[in-house]
């Protein structure tokens, strides 16, 4: 039962009632015939009173219920995708409260919408074009990855030769070196592009993260690095590559350690959370500028010095990551660190 029809309901109840009552005392008076002038008197002034009465709660009727339907169109509206419809008007009183706040609501709710259209658009824009530079980069290493593995094969077997000087030695040396870290970077390329054949299987989160912390911790790039791990016990089972997701830890620590020079630390962590497996690595490290956070996982892209490091630890990251069907993304303010976020689907019993 609507708002209007219990209003309407209640006047015509108390109409009612007040009409019997007036009908009663009319005959009790009516058996009194020296009264009868004033009962007419009376009976007229109560029919007056009574549609009196009957205009006034139309009335209120209609002051008090515009507002309500206006509100009630509104919400319809807002329900149905149409996120500009407003009440408009102000009553007073409390009605005009009430207006206002469904109207603040309304505009809340509306900004909340732009904002998310925009992260997600943001998402999408960045998703095509990682997946069009991984599409090129795989074309790219195809290409250029047997030369290489040519110009390598003939450099060890010169280096060999009895005939060759020091100079002669140093040089293909040289070459060796470069050729070998051109052939990382096309690895990596492919790795980026997911063209290696991976294999699925349940896997235990926290063995990965131990595993890789067995790997790094004696290395001498962190020595002055803290490893603080913070493994949630009974983690649900993901299902993915051992190896693709070592590699994941493994340039997550790396870049860690290259944002604290000067040592600091290192927390990973495992938590479960609304059907998902939680990993954040988290780094007290120089953290990255506002201006860099949405080209960090674009192939090549490298805050470090030239030399150092090649772009690609975090674009290779992004695909295998989004390969297990996770996602990654990052938390970081210049000065205070930086936290990687990884989100993985839990395994589910039937597919165990």
């Amino acid at each position: 039962m609507t708002i209007r029809s219990k209003l309407t309901m209640g006047a015509i109840a108390a109409i009612f009632v007040a009409n019997v009552l007036l009908s009663l005392v009319s005959v009790v008076y009516l058996q009194r015939s020296w009264l009868d002038d004033l009962v007419g008197r009376f009976l007229l002034m109560t029919i007056v009173a009574t549609v009196a009465s009957l205009v006034l709660i139309v009335l209120v009727m209609i002051v008090v219920m515009r507002p309500i339907g206006r509100i009630v169109a509104m919400s319809q509206k807002v329900a149905a995708g149409d996120l500009s419809a407003r009440i408009g008007i102000r009553p007073p009183g409390e009605m005009g409260v009430l207006c206002e706040a469904v109207d603040g609501m309304a505009d809340a709710v509306a900004q909340r919408e732009k904002r998310l259209e925009q992260a997600v658009r943001q998402q999408v824009t960045r998703a095509e074009k990682l997946a069009s530079i991984g599409r090129l980069a795989a074309g790219v290493a195809h290409e250029i990855n047997n030369p290489l593995t040519g110009v390598l094969t003939f450099a060890h077997l010169m280096r060999e030769k009895s005939n060759m000087d020091a100079q002669d030695r140093e040089d293909l040396d040289l070459i060796i070196h470069e050729t070998t870290r051109a052939a990382d970077i096309v690895r990596g390329l492919l790795d980026f592009a997911r063209e290696r054949p991976i294999r699925m299987e349940p896997l235990d989160l926290n063995d990965v993260v131990r595993r890789t912390v067995r790997l790094i911790a004696n290395q001498k790039k962190f020595e002055h690095i803290v490893i603080d791990e913070l493994l949630y016990d009974d983690l649900p089972p993901v299902r993915g590559d051992m190896n693709q997701l070592q590699q994941v830890l493994l340039n997550l620590s790396l870049n860690a350690c290259a944002a604290m020079p000067q040592g600091g630390t290192l927390t990973i962590r495992t938590i479960p959370a609304n059907g998902e497996v939680v990993l954040k690595v988290i780094d007290t490290g120089c953290g990255i500028k506002a201006e860099h956070l949405d080209r960090i996982f674009e192939p090549f892209f490298t805050t470090q010095d030239v030399g150092k490091g090649t772009g690609l630890g975090l674009s290779v990251t992004y695909g295998i990551v989004e390969q297990h069907g996770g996602e990654v993304e990052v938390q970081s303010q210049e000065g205070q660190g930086s936290t990687f976020v990884i989100r993985l689907p839990v395994l589910l019993l039937s597919e165990i």
